[in-house]
């Protein structure tokens, strides 16, 4: 029978699933939770990334657009400049203002007529010959199909097949009525500015011989235009803090969440009977793994001190309190990360990063396994691993215990070891291998085989290395000192006093506290 320590503790979770199938039970919904709850956030790290990148464009873009204040401050003199003219030149104070209007609602138009020409070219490119936008889709389930057992991956392949080529049908539906809207809007702004151009014909041509004045109302024109551009995109900048804002706000409650689900499974125990055993009482506990955590702890640059590092060491706990600011410290750099991580894969891992689940065992105040080290001696060690080993399954075939002794004191035989055995014997047939005479008497075994090795002054008559003698702790002979063989020189009682610690008194004591009847 094993007394390492490792072994024991990987026999914990078994036992204890067999006995109490409901928590292995709670134990696999809450593993399946975390599969989930880490694959959404996965998504939402990626997610992210990916809208963190369109706000840099957005930036980029604002910027070169260039100031908002510059540009109406630009256009506010150049509208000076208008006004110069006009009194220079003698025009018309409405016409001109018409004229500007007029120039303004063109060039929105044709901003407008452009980039539809952009989109309905870019949807021409990607329709085949059969007039189809799409001509494949690809189902992602959330969890994976994988997960779901075979039979029902079949019902739901054989269901979405169904269904494939009716939502293919309807998106390049969608995408074809689209592709007809925006042809449909292009040809009316194109009209529109035919429209407007052929009714303002005059006042158009008659501001026009003005070339001063046509590229003064060009440059207000573009001011506007710019301005009207940067206030779109500082919408969309906005929009897309807020996008980041609610994606942080998601892997917040899901780094919540899969706390919870692990810690309602480690109260489980705490608050359920465990009276299916003897003398041991479980627990489920969880911790940040150590060997994981320093996997970690290589991929960022540790020698600086910050918010998420501030001793050499990755504080997962302080990330996952503030996702938010360490996703964009990892983003700008302000939280660096070793040459050649790449930041979002490792933010993704740090995030993935889930406490592990650990069991542990308690028995008269020692504990083995979880998170603290075992204050088990290798006696109780040894115990314990008994105990476990009997309460490993329910089944009634014989046991075979081999020399459950090793590591235990005689204290310890008697006080734990031969009750429990004295118990369990009830219940089953315990074949018990020993070297400690003490035990095979205490557990008031009902059949004893006496082993002699071949030896100069342990003879077996035949020669053979091993013989055997087999009876009751009832049976007794004379010692017959001519014998020339050691197990049949004697009974088995009286090899039992021969290799029991005490001798034949201790036997005796024995025979009275179990009430034998002395030959």
């Amino acid at each position: 029978m094993s007394q390492d320590e490792g072994e024991i503790k990987e026999k914990i979770k078994p036992i204890l699933f067999n006995k109490m199938p409901e928590i292995q039970s709670k134990y696999n919904y809450t593993e399946n939770e975390i599969s989930r709850i880490n694959d959404s956030i996965q998504k939402l790290v990626k997610n992210w990334f990916e809208n963190r990148e369109k706000f840099d464009a957005v930036e980029l873009l604002i910027k070169d657009l260039g100031k908002k204040s510059a540009l109406s401050k630009a256009k506010s003199g150049i509208e000076k400049q208008i006004d110069s003219i006009k009194k220079k030149y003698s025009l018309d104070n409405k016409e001109v203002e018409q004229y500007k209007k007029i120039s303004q609602e063109i060039a929105i138009k044709d901003e407008r007529i452009s980039q539809l020409s952009i989109d309905i070219d870019a949807l021409g490119n990607l329709r085949n010959d059969n007039g189809e936008f799409v001509t494949n889709i690809e189902f992602v389930l959330n969890p994976t199909i994988e997960r779901f057992p075979i039979i029902i991956q079949d019902a739901i392949l054989e269901n979405l097949q169904k269904e494939h080529k009716t939502i293919q049908s309807e998106i390049n539906k969608i995408i074809k009525n689209q592709h007809e809207t925006m042809v449909s809007e292009k040809s009316v702004l194109e009209k529109e500015v035919f429209d407007v151009k052929e009714s303002n014909k005059t006042i158009i041509e008659k501001n026009i011989k003005n070339e001063e004045l046509k590229t003064l109302v060009e440059k207000t024109n573009d001011y506007s235009t710019r301005i009207e551009k940067i206030e779109t995109q500082k919408k969309k900048k906005n929009d897309i803090n807020s996008d980041l804002d609610a994606i942080s706000s998601k892997i917040k409650n899901c780094l919540d969440e899969r706390l919870e689900k692990i810690s309602d499974l480690a109260s489980l125990l705490d608050n359920t009977e465990q009276n299916e055993f003897e003398k041991i009482k479980f627990k489920i506990e969880h911790r940040i793994n150590r060997a994981k955590q320093e996997e970690i702890n290589e991929r960022i640059n540790s020698k600086e001190k910050t918010e998420f590092v501030p001793n050499h060491i990755v504080d997962l706990l302080q990330i996952r309190e503030k996702p938010k600011k360490f996703l964009e410290m990892i983003y700008t750099g302000d939280q660096k990360v070793n040459k050649g991580v790449e930041k979002e894969n490792f933010a993704r891992d740090v995030f993935t990063f889930t406490n592990e689940i650990l069991f542990s065992a308690e028995m008269e105040n020692d504990h083995i396994g979880g998170i603290k080290e075992s204050t088990m001696t290798p006696g109780k060690r040894a115990l314990f691993a008994l105990r476990l080993e009997l309460e490993e399954s329910e089944d009634t075939w014989p046991l075979l215990i081999d020399q459950p002794e090793d590591d235990l004191d005689s204290r310890s035989i008697y006080d734990e070891i031969v009750p429990f055995l004295k118990t369990k014997k009830k219940e089953r047939q315990i074949i018990m291998v020993s070297h400690n005479a003490n035990l095979v008497i205490g557990s008031d075994s009902e059949s004893i085989i006496v082993a002699n090795r071949n030896g100069t002054d342990r003879c077996n008559f035949d020669g053979k290395e091993f013989n055997y003698l087999s009876g009751s702790i009832e049976n007794t002979e004379p010692v017959n000192k001519t014998s020339t063989d050691t197990l049949l020189s004697k009974g088995i009682r009286d090899h039992v006093c021969e290799i029991l610690e005490g001798g034949q008194k201790a036997f005796e004591d024995r025979m009275k506290k179990l009430n034998f009847a002395k030959n």
